[in-house]
C-alpha cells in the first residue's frame, strides 16, 4: 500500500500556497484586461462573391469555336489575393485613404478569403481599425476583383476591337479578290457564262459541248471550233483512205483485164458518192473536183486527185494539231490563273463571313453581360469590433495564471523539501 498516491499531500500544498495561486490568477487576468482595453479595436467587413460561370455559349459558326476558359468554382477564390490585384486596390484607394504609408504586405495581412460549403460562394474579409474604411477596402477590393476576372475570362473591349479590325481587313481583301476576278473575266472572257453553263469544269482537249468551251471565253470557243474542224478533217482523211484502197483494187482488176477502165472509173465514182467523200465539205482541203473525168485515163486521174487531197489533208491536220496544242497551252495557263483567283476569292469570302459571324457572336455575348464572377453582397459597415476580445482574453489569462500558480506551488514545495538521501544522512549523523 506504500505505492498508493495520497491526494491529501497535494491538497495541503494547494492550501498552503492558495494566496500565491490566487494572486497570480488575478494579476494575469488584470494584465490581460488592461492590455485588451489599451489595444485599438479592429473591425471586420465581409463582402460576398459568387462564381456564376457562363450559362450558354454562342456559336454561329462551328468552325470558329471559342476556347472554353471557364474555371472550376474553387479556383475563383484563389484569385482574390494576388499581388497585381492588391496593387490595384492600393492605387484605387490612394495614400490619403490610409493617412500615411501603407504597404502591400500590410494590405495582404488585413485580408482573408473564406470559402463556404457551396464552392461557388466565397467571402472576402477585411480587418481594419476603422469600420468605415474596412467596408470601403472590402468593397473596392471585391469590385476590382470582379472586373479583373471578367475581363480575363470574358470578352474585353480590346479583343472586340481586334476582331472588328480583322473583319475590316478581311473585307478589304474580299473586295480586292473580287475586283481581280472581275477584271480577269473581262480581259480573258473566261467564266462569263458561268450562270448558264452551271460552272462546267472541262479538261481542255477532250470533246465537250460548245457551251463548255464557250464558258472558257474566246480561247475556248476557238479551241472548240478547231477541234470540230479537226474531227471533220479526220473523217474526210479516213474516207480518202478507204477510197484509195478501193481505187488500187480497181486498178489491179483493170490491169488483169477483168474490167474496163471506164467501168472501173464509174464504179469508183459511185463509191465516192456512196461514202460521201464528194460532198463531205465545201472546204477546198477536202472538196474533190470530179468534172471531166471521162475516158480511159479517168481512173488514174481520180487516183491522183485522191492522193493529192490526202497529202493536203495530212498537212492541214498537222497544222491544226499544232494550233490546237498552242490553244490548249494558252487556255491551260488562263485556267490556272482563273482557278487561282477563284480560290483566293473563295478563301477571302469564307474568311470575311466567318469573322463577321464571330464579331456578331461576341457583340451579342457582350450585351448579355454573362459575368464569370459577381458580387452577391457588398460589405456593410461593421458596428462591433472583432478584436480584442476582452472577456475571452481575461478568461484565458486568468486560466493561465491559475495553472502557473498551481505549477509554481508544487515546484516550490519540491525545491524547498529535503530529498530522501539528505534525510538518511541526517538520521545517520544523529545516531
Amino acid at each position: 500500500m506504500e505505492d498508493e498516491i495520497d491526494l491529501r499531500e497535494y491538497i495541503d500544498v494547494l492550501i498552503r500556497h492558495w494566496k500565491a495561486i490566487v494572486a497570480l490568477t488575478v494579476i494575469a487576468a488584470i494584465v490581460a484586461g488592461v492590455v485588451s482595453f489599451l489595444l485599438p479595436p479592429t473591425y471586420e467587413a465581409r463582402a460576398t462573391l459568387v462564381a456564376t460561370g457562363e450559362r450558354y455559349r454562342l456559336a454561329f459558326d462551328p468552325r470558329f469555336q471559342s476556347v472554353n476558359t471557364v474555371l472550376p468554382p474553387q479556383a475563383y477564390s484563389g484569385l482574390l489575393k494576388t499581388s497585381q490585384l492588391e496593387m490595384k486596390v492600393l492605387e484605387e484607394l490612394g495614400l490619403d485613404f490610409f493617412n500615411g504609408p501603407f504597404t502591400l504586405d500590410q494590405l495582404n495581412a488585413s485580408a482573408e478569403v473564406e470559402t463556404s460549403k457551396d464552392p461557388t460562394v466565397f467571402y472576402l474579409k477585411i480587418r481594419f481599425p476603422d469600420p468605415v474604411k474596412a467596408a470601403a477596402i472590402a468593397n473596392t477590393w471585391a469590385t476590382l476583383y470582379v472586373q479583373e476576372v471578367n475581363s480575363l475570362y470574358g470578352y474585353s473591349d480590346k479583343e472586340i476591337a481586334t476582331l472588328e479590325s480583322q473583319l475590316a481587313t478581311a473585307g478589304e481583301s474580299l473586295n480586292k479578290a473580287s475586283e481581280a476576278l472581275r477584271t480577269f473575266r473581262e480581259e480573258s472572257g473566261l467564266g462569263l457564262l458561268e450562270t448558264r453553263a452551271g460552272g462546267i469544269d472541262i479538261s481542255v482537249g477532250q470533246g465537250e459541248s460548245s457551251m463548255a468551251y464557250t464558258y472558257w471565253g474566246p480561247a475556248g470557243r476557238e479551241l472548240g471550233a478547231k477541234l470540230q474542224l479537226m474531227a471533220s478533217y479526220q473523217v474526210a482523211a479516213n474516207r480518202l483512205q478507204v477510197a484509195l484502197e478501193e481505187a488500187e483494187r480497181l486498178q489491179q482488176e483493170v490491169a488483169a483485164g477483168h474490167v474496163s477502165a471506164t467501168t472501173a472509173t464509174t464504179s469508183l465514182l459511185a463509191e465516192l458518192v456512196r461514202i460521201g467523200l464528194a460532198d463531205v465539205s465545201q472546204d477546198a482541203n477536202v472538196n474533190l473536183d470530179l468534172s471531166g473525168l471521162e475516158g480511159e485515163d479517168s481512173l488514174e486521174a481520180v487516183v491522183k486527185a485522191l492522193q493529192v487531197k490526202q497529202t493536203v489533208l495530212t498537212q492541214t491536220l498537222d497544222q491544226l494539231d499544232t494550233e490546237i496544242a498552242a490553244l490548249q497551252g494558252e487556255l491551260a495557263a488562263k485556267r490556272q490563273q482563273w482557278e487561282q483567283l477563284s480560290r483566293e476569292y473563295s478563301i477571302a469570302k469564307d474568311t470575311y463571313v466567318t469573322l463577321s459571324r464571330k464579331v456578331q457572336e461576341v457583340r451579342i455575348a457582350e450585351q448579355t453581360n454573362e459575368d464569370e464572377v459577381k458580387i452577391a453582397s457588398l460589405a456593410a459597415v461593421p458596428t462591433k469590433p472583432v478584436s480584442p476580445k476582452k472577456k475571452l482574453n481575461v478568461a484565458v489569462a486568468g486560466t493561465l495564471g491559475l495553472f502557473v500558480g498551481v505549477f509554481g506551488a508544487f515546484a516550490w514545495e519540491y525545491l524547498s523539501s529535503p530529498r530522501e538521501d539528505e534525510k538518511d544522512q541526517s538520521h545517520q549523523k544523529t545516531d
